[in-house]
């Protein structure tokens, strides 16, 4: 910056400013930046979608007991190893959400427990008897959810799991395996969809109802992309655990690995990646623009409330209906030449759009009459 716009930047385009009013405007062109560093600390995610590992290695998996594939939608998703009731799993988000199976048994209109809703009622007989008197009560209650339908159970802070919530996917006990499929797509989008409004961080997904010695089995790789598509765009809950079995054998392991490889590649492929998957792109866009656009209204005019209210709106306003016009413009399927141009719009909104700040009705018409 030169001597002369420091100056001017310094008097505000006018009067000189003391050291007070130099610190406040410093301030008001950082607010813009510390709401975007809150809305960061709120929704910690830059790309919503991003590959982390090359591929899903077995030997890295039972060696460290859990890989990080990357994001999808914003959502991070990891592989892992893990026991089931882990303490480990718990340190990792403050709220966490195990699903499991449930089986509905249409002809007798009656529930009954997959193998891993009676290890979990096990586990809590032994460690608290309350909750898991609390889970049977439950239990006891359902009526009427269908195949596909889900119930929840919040076992409340105390609870002596890592997860606090038990989300239930309602299967029908008779039906093949290739079918559950679509009952499990179902059914976690509207797991994602309770999750997010109780608050839960992060979900625990175990292969439901997989049974790997069963030759009707589903594949690995449906299964994956049953749980995978129907995560929301909403950040909630941000965590997704797949959960395999440590105790399967090597060529289960292996074909798991394999198949989400697949899978992974094909739908993270689809979707748009780097810069073009900004999390949040035109509110944080806006946030560093006018942040940019307070610095070149300081050189103009002293920054006051007023002033800083009417570049903001000014701003705002002009960025979304440049932003919606060049989405009306530009096809979809060209992302980066549609980002390019907001940027360049926001850009030059930010540096010439503050002299308006100055301006007035009554200064444009004597500016005119001045002419006649």
């Amino acid at each position: 910056m030169s001597s002369e716009v420091w100056l001017r930047f310094g008097r505000g385009g006018g009067g000189g400013q003391s050291s007070p009013h130099l610190w406040r405007t410093f301030i008001w062109i950082l607010l813009p930046l510390i709401l975007l560093g809150g809305d960061y600390l709120l929704e910690p995610v830059v790309f919503e979608n991003k590959k982390a590992v090359a591929a899903l290695s077995v030997n890295t998996l039972l060696e460290r007991g859990q890989e990080h594939l990357g994001t999808f939608r914003g959502h991070s998703v990891v592989v892992t190893l893990q026991p089931l009731f882990s303490p480990s799993f718990r340190k990792t988000t403050s709220r966490a959400g195990l699903v499991i199976s449930h089986f509905v048994h249409v002809d007798s209109e009656s529930y009954s427990l997959s193998l891993l809703g009676r290890v979990l009622l096990d586990f809590l007989s032994r460690q608290d008897p309350s909750q898991a008197e609390h889970l049977k009560t439950s239990l006891d209650e359902l009526k009427g959810i269908p195949p596909g339908g889900i119930h929840h159970v919040d076992l409340g802070e105390d609870a002596p799991l890592p997860y606090r919530d038990i989300f239930m996917v309602f299967f029908e006990a008779e039906s093949p395996e290739e079918s559950r499929i679509n009952t499990i797509s179902k059914g976690m989008k509207e797991v994602y969809r309770q999750a997010a409004e109780l608050g839960v961080e992060a979900l625990y997904v175990p292969c439901l109802t997989y049974r790997w010695e069963d030759q009707r089995r589903f594949e690995f790789g449906d299964f994956f992309d049953a749980v995978l598509m129907p995560i929301p765009s909403e950040i909630s809950p941000r965590m997704l655990f797949v959960a395999l079995y440590s105790e399967y054998p090597s060529f289960v392991l292996e074909d798991a690995a394999a198949s989400l490889n697949r899978v992974w590649d094909t739908r993270l492929g689809e979707m748009p990646l780097g810069i073009l998957s900004l999390h949040r792109s035109q509110l944080r866009m806006i946030l560093v623009f006018l942040s940019l656009s307070l610095a070149a209204g300081a050189i103009e005019v002293p920054l006051t409330p007023l002033k800083v209210a009417k570049i903001a709106i000014l701003f705002l306003g002009m960025a979304e209906g440049a932003s919606a016009l060049l989405g009306f413009v530009v096809p979809e399927s060209s992302r980066g030449l549609g980002l390019g141009l907001r940027m360049a719009s926001m850009l030059l909104l930010a540096i010439f759009l503050p002299r308006l700040s100055a301006w007035n009705y009554r200064n444009v018409f004597r500016k005119g009459q001045e002419r006649r």
